[in-house]
């Protein structure tokens, strides 16, 4: 929170800036799972953008509608980061007893 002395300009974008980016799906009373349903449909929206702004013919000598899409899917694939190797982790930290520790660090890379 601000401080009742600092309302000027300056203070407020500094405190605009501080807040998060995204915020936690508990504030609007859902799971924290609604990231990942979140996540998922922004991916299938840019996915169906992509295809929606094709052309539905070729024209000429250029690139085939599934060459673009082909390429740019390869491009997007390119940037997203490696999955982690389940073994090592699985190795590292798996426990007879399951208890919140082993669930928080097993879940996320689904061991």
């Amino acid at each position: 929170q601000m401080d009742a002395e600092e309302t000027d300009h300056k203070h407020y974008m500094n405190y605009i800036r501080s807040l998060p980016i995204n915020d936690n799906p508990e504030l609007f009373g859902l799971h924290d799972n609604a990231n990942i349903t979140f996540a998922q449909n922004e991916t299938f929206s840019l996915l169906s953008g992509l295809l929606q702004l094709q052309p539905k013919q070729s024209s000429g000598g250029g690139a085939s509608r599934e060459e673009v899409v082909e390429r740019t899917a390869r491009s997007i694939l390119e940037r997203v980061p490696k999955p982690i190797p389940l073994d090592p982790v699985a190795k590292k930290y798996w426990s007879d007893e399951i208890g919140p520790r082993t669930c928080a660090v097993l879940a996320p890379v689904g061991v």
